[in-house]
């Protein structure tokens, strides 16, 4: 119909390109007697979280055929949400093109060669009964898949790659009996040992009841249909045995005496990138110990819980080696990479993360300590960072947990102690990195302007709209809210660019290299046996910004420290790290104005956004339990798993009794 023509199809998730004359190639193709269209729908197929980063739609079309009678059609469409940053994370990821190509080229080709031999599709279930117990599962869930490359001495298969329950659609008799099975989302693909379907599926998707009991008994089930239809495709390789398919099974399995025999062994547990092999690794191991021979075992782990870390993957790399004496050392590295998905890398390549930290341990870190030898005093700021040989984004860096350092309980907050040990770390920061300007003049701009810089402008409005829009929300039922909750309102859409045009730089003021993401868990501390600090280390140096220290100030203190201390002690807190700021400006010879306490607080004053700012995004973050949930994607996103993330965030007990004491006081300081 006239009307429908070129109209795009508006509605929640419905992304605004869909349109009627879009489709009509297709409805003819589908129905050669087509004429036009009657009617046009568009909306979503699946509820949330049946879906993550795309979009599932159900496209329903009534069409008028040549003799004017009607017809239904109703097609799926999967696509990007309908934002530039997840339609760029999906592009650069290629899922689209990947699927694409197992659409249009791979499934048709298997199915052709069926067609040869004259095989219906639909399978016949075998009525044998068959039952044998599983009398172990080795190793928790997310430790499964640690050890796993593709050898081509065992049988290997096109993995359908991500073959879970919404990934299978059935079509069912009158008597309910399955008639046809077909597999949907062909978007990861990987060739190797079948073990990865076998496992992901049975592990993932099975009842209860089954899912151990009878595992067995299914690699029996699945191994007698694979030998079936290799003998009907005149398979010309050796056929795998029922005894070879278990043996992949355990020997993909995570062991803790697995031995790397091949040194190419790739992790690939939940969360392990793939890329991850020992023999990159040995060039580190032997720069760590000159008598290596060998790597007699090798494991990469993850190293934090969700919700300790959002944007990147933190891993621990434990390796035995063997010294050319023939005895054994251990050795144990942290190893920071992005998500092993394009989406996640290109996400942080956007952001430039692992370049810029890259350039700080390797550069600035060393330069800022060495100014500190050269007056005489050893200060350290944070692990040795060592180099691997790849393209893949990384930090790999020292096992600080070895040495004694840990982290502090970030729930329960920094007490006046670690507090002290903090802004004392963070005074010789500031002071080394204001020197370094004085003598050697401005830092190269990949490392000034941390995550608030001009070209983010547009997105971050996208980005934390809805994180403040639903703050806001939960504000309306805190204690005291009258007192700015209308202020706060008034804010709200000019939020964003108030943080921006605060984080501008001023030359006249006091500015040092600030860490951009000081809170508590990025702080390791080391104490003696009497549980006195010995040693304070700053770790995450991906985001610094050079400016006004009331960036660092505010983030800190507000986000970390325990609530009976955050507001009742500000004030002395800032006095305090003013007094080793200036010890430490003296020590260096800083030839520049020193700036005094008024100056600091004046900053503070005058940088106020950083406040709030740091209440609505990393303190909640920092005070939210545990949580599975508590990911990147959910903490940005606007889905209904993003917005839960951020209710619960808002909401919890914890985070408002701090809001209920922190917001006044922002009030009454003119920050809000």
């Amino acid at each position: 119909m006239a009307n429908y023509e070129g109209t795009p199809v508006n509605g929640t998730d419905i992304p605004l390109w869909i349109k009627v004359s879009l489709f009509e190639p297709i409805f003819k193709q589908i129905e050669p007697q087509f004429h036009q269209t009657k009617d046009f729908k568009v909306k979503r197929a699946l509820s949330a979280g049946e879906n993550y980063v795309t979009i599932m739609l159900r496209v329903e079309a009534e069409i008028e055929l040549k003799d004017r009678s009607s017809k239904s059609i109703t097609l799926m469409l999967k696509t990007a949400n309908n934002n530039e940053m997840f339609r760029e994370m999906m592009k650069n990821h290629n899922i689209f093109d990947v699927e694409a190509k197992m659409y249009r080229e791979v499934v048709p080709e298997l199915e052709e060669m069926y067609k040869n031999v004259d095989c219906s599709k639909s399978n016949e279930g075998h009525e044998l009964y068959h039952e044998r117990m599983c009398e172990k599962l080795n190793g928790r869930t997310d430790e499964l898949y640690n050890t796993a490359m593709l050898d081509l001495n065992e049988f290997n298969v096109l993995n359908h790659g991500d073959c879970w329950s919404n990934n299978f659609m059935f079509k069912h008799d009158d008597t309910g009996k399955i008639k046809e099975t077909f597999l949907v989302d062909y978007q990861i693909p990987r060739y190797g040992i079948p073990a990865q379907d076998l496992y992901y599926f049975l592990l993932s998707s099975t009842k209860y009841e089954l899912k151990i009991k009878y595992f067995d008994y299914f690699i029996k089930y699945y191994h007698t249909e694979l030998l079936k239809n290799l003998k009907l495709l005149n398979y010309s390789k050796k056929i795998p045995t029922l005894s070879d398919i278990h043996i992949s099974l355990h020997k993909h399995l995570t062991h803790k005496s697995n031995m790397v025999n091949d040194q190419e062994t790739t992790a690939i547990a939940y969360d392990i990138p793939s890329w991850i092999k020992v023999s990159l690794f040995e060039p580190v191991f032997k720069e760590i110990e000159s008598k290596f021979h060998q790597t007699k075992n090798f494991q990469a782990k993850r190293a934090l819980s969700a919700g300790e870390n959002y944007a990147t993957i933190m891993l621990r790399i434990e390796a035995e080696i063997e010294l050319k004496d023939g005895s054994s050392k251990s050795i144990t590295l942290m190893l920071k990479t992005a998500h092993d998905s394009e989406m996640f890398r290109q996400m942080m390549k956007t952001n430039n993360i692992f370049d810029v930290e890259a350039t700080m341990y390797r550069d600035i870190v060393p330069e800022l300590e060495q100014m500190y030898k050269d007056v005489g005093v050893e200060v350290r700021f944070g692990a040795k960072s060592y180099l691997l040989t790849t393209d893949q984004p990384y930090i790999l860096l020292e096992d600080l947990k070895p040495e004694g350092f840990e982290n502090v309980n970030r729930l329960e907050g920094l007490d006046m102690e670690h507090t002290h040990a903090v802004l004392k770390k963070l005074a010789q920061w500031h002071a080394a990195s204001a020197n370094r300007v004085a003598l050697k003049g401005p830092y190269d701009k990949s490392i000034c302007e941390g995550f608030v810089k001009e070209e983010t402008r547009e997105m971050a409005k996208t980005m934390f709209g809805s994180m403040y829009k639903v703050h806001l929300d939960c504000v309306k039922s805190y204690d005291g809210h009258e007192l700015y909750y209308e202020r706060m309102c008034e804010q709200l859409d000019g939020r964003t660019d108030e943080l921006y045009n605060a984080a501008k730089l001023d030359l006249n003021e006091f500015n040092v290299l600030n860490h951009g993401d000081c809170w508590s868990n990025n702080v390791m501390f080391k104490h003696d046996d009497t549980g006195k600090i010995k040693e304070t280390f700053l770790v995450d140096y991906q985001i610094p910004r050079y400016g006004t220290p009331a960036q660092d100030l505010y983030y800190f203190l507000l986000s970390s420290t325990k609530y009976e201390l955050k507001i009742k002690y500000f004030d002395y807190f800032i006095k305090y790290y003013h007094n080793e700021l200036l010890k430490n400006l003296k020590l260096l010879n800083y030839s520049r104005k020193i700036p005094t306490l008024k100056d600091i607080h004046i900053s503070l004053h005058k940088h106020h956004p950083w406040g709030l700012s740091t209440v609505i995004g990393v303190m909640a973050a920092v005070l939210l339990d545990p949580n599975e949930n508590a990911n990147i994607e959910n903490f940005i996103g606007e889905d209904d798993a993003g917005m839960k993330l951020k209710i619960q965030m808002y909401s919890n007990a914890r985070y408002r009794k701090h809001s209920e004491l922190i917001l006044p006081w922002l009030y009454n300081r003119g920050a809000i």
